[in-house]
């Protein structure tokens, strides 16, 4: 039996539990990945040149056009190609590697966490002076807030800012 219980809200916004028969592919995926559906559906019909860097989610499984889809696990590449700290660079390397999407999960981060994983924490947000906290050496979120604020990227959407 593929039954469940859903909360919804009232018109007078109170919950109610109701008994949901019949879950399906949609109705799994949008109890696990609702974030998701945003961005799979402004990319349904991208042309196959337009690039879509894939980093720490599951997402490019579920994109319809397959095409130019690059995974950068740490963001790791994408923290070397930028490195020089020439902003007008980068984007024009983005731009040269047809990449126009970059899907990041910032949970990635909490897998640099802890002891023993300094330098994997610095490349993927920064290594700040431990006394003053300014940034050192940027890394590749660093690198994305510089890029943002210099105007080459837009931020489509984000659960954490």
């Amino acid at each position: 039996m593929n039954n469940g219980n859903t909360v919804e809200i009232t018109d007078t916004l109170q919950q109610k539990n109701v008994v949901k028969a019949g879950y399906g592919q949609k109705d799994v995926f949008d109890l696990q990945f609702p974030h998701y559906n945003k961005f799979i559906d402004y990319v349904k019909n991208r042309s196959d040149k337009d690039g879509v860097l894939v980093a720490g989610t599951y997402l490019q499984y579920f994109l319809d056009n397959q095409h130019n889809i690059k995974l950068d696990g740490m963001l790791d590449r994408f923290r070397e190609q930028n490195s020089d700290g020439n902003m007008c660079k980068s984007y024009q390397r983005l731009r040269n590697n047809n990449l126009k999407y970059l899907v990041i999960d910032p949970n990635i981060g909490t897998v640099v966490m802890g002891e023993g994983n300094e330098s994997l924490f610095n490349r993927f947000f920064a290594k700040r002076d431990p006394v003053t906290g300014k940034i050192q050496d940027d890394g590749a979120i660093s690198n994305l807030v510089k890029l943002r604020k210099a105007g080459y990227i837009n931020l489509f959407s984000t659960n954490n800012l």
